[in-house]
């Protein structure tokens, strides 16, 4: 069995405050550190909020502060952390940018989010990604593959059938996927887990921004479409541990999905 235990951190994003969020990461850390985890996710934005009027000025580089901090734990926990996303400045543009950095602290996975959510007029602001990310992780001797995508991204599922032709096996969402759409959230989860059988792991937040609020239901889906865990509406960590054979279980016994090539593992859609 290929098992690995990972931890999604739900918490409240208050808007604009960068250092009180990255305090507030911090603290929800600590309950991590008895735990022998393989992967702790953050979601969507989560040391800025949607501050997008003040975007610009709140926006930084890789080598800045909140990767500095999440880097500094990947090293001191011993494990991978997906730092959900962060307000990217590349040059003189900015991206909504997640990072997945490995148990040395360095970065080795990168993902710009494409579909810009139009209600919140991100696209106004941010510069749209250009492709998908896929990202090779080694746990306890066994390569992993694992895709990126970002919150309203969840709405287009060809980018999931892109990362799962490409052999992820597991696709992180970190999202700021808001109220009334509950439902939505949770569906598309699942949707994407049982069209592409592999494990979907969606990271929302809760609280309020002014005019917003959020419900949480940070999910483990694995490839059967069934809820592994979920952390519901409460701030906090979610523990879970994921079984990664089944994905092979699932598209044995339903092929929707069969791999084609021996070198390259890639995966294609069997109609």
């Amino acid at each position: 069995m290929i098992a690995l235990n990972i931890a999604l951190v739900q918490m409240d994003v208050k808007i604009g405050k960068k250092e009180e969020n990255i305090k507030k990461a911090e603290k929800l850390l600590k309950k991590c550190e008895d735990f022998k985890l393989d992967i702790i996710c953050f979601p969507e934005l989560f040391t800025t909020g949607y501050d997008l009027e003040n975007i610009s000025n709140l926006a930084e580089s890789s080598s800045a502060l909140s990767l500095k901090f999440i880097t500094e734990k990947a090293r001191k926990l011993s494990c991978y952390i997906l730092a959900g996303s962060i307000a990217e400045k590349n040059q003189d543009r900015i991206y909504n940018t997640s990072f997945l950095i490995d148990n040395q602290g360095q970065i080795i996975g990168k993902y710009s989010k494409i579909n810009l959510f139009p209600p919140f007029k991100e696209d106004l602001y941010f510069e749209k990604g250009k492709e998908v990310s896929l990202s090779k992780i080694k746990i306890k001797d066994k390569e992993i593959w694992v895709g990126i995508l970002i919150c309203y991204d969840l709405r287009f599922p060809t980018l999931f059938q892109k990362l799962t032709q490409e052999g992820a096996q597991i696709i992180f969402v970190p999202s700021q996927f808001p109220n009334p759409r509950i439902e939505h959230w949770k569906v598309l989860l699942k949707a994407r887990a049982i069209e592409n059988q592999v494990y979907i792991i969606g990271i929302n937040r809760i609280g309020n921004d002014s005019e917003v609020s959020y419900f949480g239901h940070s999910m483990v889906i694995d490839p059967w479409g069934e809820v592994v865990g979920n952390a519901l509406e409460e701030e906090g960590v979610l523990f879970a541990k994921i079984d990664l054979d089944r994905i092979a279980e699932a598209r044995e016994k339903i092929p929707v999905w069969k791999n084609v090539s021996v070198e390259t593992g890639k995966e294609e859609y069997n109609p």
